[in-house]
């Protein structure tokens, strides 16, 4: 897709509704230009947080990420895209689970239900 692009910095495909899965997870998993400074993938409710903690190893100019609106991510999701892009400045909402396993969703319930 990207193929020739070099001197994309600035991506913004917030509110896309009509991108497939499988074309986004391609897309973010192996498609991006290296020289990508800032991506804005808000309100995009198809993607999953798994796909960003593996977006590519030569990205190493991503700087700024959007990912409002994006449910499926968690407090562990955006921990390893730290860990992985070290100075990344994130814009989100605040991630309703730890991590996306039993024991995170009862955490979930336990906190915002009281059970």
């Amino acid at each position: 897709m990207f193929e020739g692009v070099i001197n994309l910095h600035h991506l913004n495909i917030a509110s896309c509704y009509n991108l497939s899965l499988r074309g986004m997870q391609t897309f973010l998993q192996g498609q991006l230009p290296s020289t990508l400074e800032s991506l804005n993938i808000s309100w995009l409710f198809s993607v999953r947080g798994s796909w960003l903690t593996e977006l590519k190893e030569d990205l190493s100019s991503l700087k700024w990420l959007d990912v409002r609106g994006i449910d499926d991510l968690t407090r562990r999701d955006i921990q390893a895209i730290q860990y992985r892009f070290v100075g990344i400045r994130i814009r989100l909402h605040e991630p309703l689970l730890d991590d996306d396993s039993v024991e995170g969703y009862l955490a979930f319930i336990k906190h915002y239900v009281g059970v």
